[in-house]
């Protein structure tokens, strides 16, 4: 055995038994991936090394068509960076399924809400013509969080428009699907209802409001 035939062993156990050990023995993980990040580095290496002995075994002829075939992986990926910008990190494959939004975190800083009350502001007229109040609801501890900070970076005249109440008194609802993952019970069925604004990525649901009157 070869020394970086060892060495290639090592670094594959590095990122490989930590990964395997958290998924059989389910392992409880706050926050997601982002504890797992220790473990990019040696896949990286691996990938590297992948790649390096497919170039070297590779006969000639191929070699053009793996240059091509990576290079279109790499445009998809920026691609798919660009369009779905700025939600681009609400990122899950096609293995996820169509409905990754309810099982999956998609926004876990919730950093769309302020752009979901801009659209949803610019719906009701932003140029003071429709002085009425929007009200709004949360559903859920994590949604209500998320307003209550918008609330606070957005521009005084149309936070000013946005009257926070109850889902009984509120004409909008505001869901954000992160939070149903840690409260289960507050998810909301919104068929029968309109979605006034919606944002995507990925073909993914970020966050969304109801109409509810």
């Amino acid at each position: 055995m070869t020394r970086n035939t060892i060495l290639s062993a090592v670094n594959i156990l590095l990122w490989m038994f930590p990964l395997v050990f958290a998924v059989v023995c389910r392992t409880r993980v706050y926050n997601g991936w982002r504890h797992f990040y220790f473990i990019y580095g040696p896949m990286v290496i691996t990938a590297a090394y992948g790649c390096n002995c497919l170039c070297k075994n590779t006969a000639p002829q191929l070699k053009k068509l793996l240059v091509v075939t990576g290079c279109a992986i790499t445009l998809i990926s920026q691609a798919g960076i660009l369009i779905n910008n700025p939600y681009q990190y609400a990122y899950f494959n096609v293995l996820a399924g169509k409905d990754a939004q309810n099982r999956y975190e998609m926004d876990y800083w919730m950093v769309s809400t302020k752009q979901a009350l801009l659209d949803l502001y610019r719906l009701h007229g932003n140029d003071g013509s429709d002085a009425g109040k929007i009200k709004l609801a949360s559903r859920g501890r994590m949604s209500a969080n998320a307003v209550n900070k918008a609330m606070r970076v957005l521009p005084e005249d149309v936070a000013g428009r946005f009257e926070i109440c109850g889902q009984a008194e509120a004409d909008y609802l505001f869901v954000n699907s992160y939070g149903f993952v840690l409260e289960p019970d507050e998810r909301f069925d919104g068929s029968g209802y309109v979605k006034e604004v919606e944002l995507k990525s990925y073909g993914h649901e970020v966050c969304c409001i109801y109409r509810l009157n």
